[in-house]
């Protein structure tokens, strides 16, 4: 069993665009002709919230499971409880994100946050105002409840830390 679990600029409530830059512009000529389906690891994470949430539960080869948000298909009633229940015999839920992230869009979706339904680009919903959250569907709520959900954030892009924030703030979580 997994005491801890601590993430580092993980798209943890998915991507929804291309990162910025030549290098991505040239991988997402490829990953956009089949979004959900490409041989990316954008097509793991890719949540297009203008498609609706339909689509996205329908053709999510990854995501819409490990978030238990579909109730179909590989994820049956008993896996989402499998889920659920190993996160929550976590001791510690740690979130290390990028303020200035420009690989992970939106950035907050390191910390389970993501746009609504229908509003690419727009305002980000908080992990805590999410429907995912208030359903406690994979045990968000009840590990923020217990003071074991933490997020670490810190100054600068993607995985650009200093090694003092590395010593300072993740290091005794691990």
């Amino acid at each position: 069993p997994i005491g801890r679990l601590v993430t580092v600029s993980t798209p943890h409530a998915g991507i929804g665009a291309c990162p910025e830059g030549a290098f991505w512009a040239l991988l997402c000529l490829v990953f956009k002709l089949d979004p959900y389906g490409s041989p990316t690891v954008f097509s793991d994470y890719w949540k297009d919230v203008s498609g609706g949430r339909e689509a996205y539960l329908s053709r999510s080869r990854w995501l819409a499971d490990a978030n238990n948000e579909r109730d179909s298909g590989a994820s049956t009633s008993a896996a989402m409880a499998r889920r659920r229940a190993a996160m929550q015999r976590l001791e510690a839920y740690v979130l290390v994100h990028a303020l200035n992230d420009t690989r992970v869009v939106p950035r907050e979706s390191s910390t389970h946050a993501f746009w609504a339904w229908g509003g690419k680009g727009g305002p980000v919903v908080p992990m805590r105002q999410s429907a995912e959250y208030r359903n406690d569907s994979l045990g968000l709520r009840s590990l923020d409840e217990a003071g074991r959900l933490h997020t670490l954030p810190f100054l600068g892009d993607h995985l650009d830390f200093e090694p003092a924030f590395w010593r300072e703030r993740v290091l005794s979580w691990l």
